[in-house]
């Protein structure tokens, strides 16, 4: 991935789409961010990425991505490129 890249999140296990109110937790920003939403990627180091979604800029840690939110468990996910 690169920024420019459209990003969006899969769900580690399945590769299925994330559901569109997944969130996973920032522990850069110390709150739950949107990742059902496509995404633009901004950045992308080492250690952290930022996106942007139509709901604003977002950024978080990249072992941050590891734990997703749904409604009835915490589920892996990864970003991946969409071409």
């Amino acid at each position: 991935m690169r920024p420019g890249d459209f990003i969006e999140w899969t769900y580690k296990n399945t590769d299925n789409l994330v559901t569109q109110d997944d969130a996973l937790w920032s522990t850069l920003e110390n709150r739950w961010v949107p990742i059902g939403l496509q995404s633009l990627l901004i950045w992308i180091t080492d250690a952290e990425y930022g996106w942007l979604t139509p709901d604003g800029l977002f950024h978080a840690r990249r072992d941050d991505t590891a734990r997703g939110f749904s409604r009835k468990r915490l589920t892996p996910v990864v970003p991946c490129t969409q071409e």
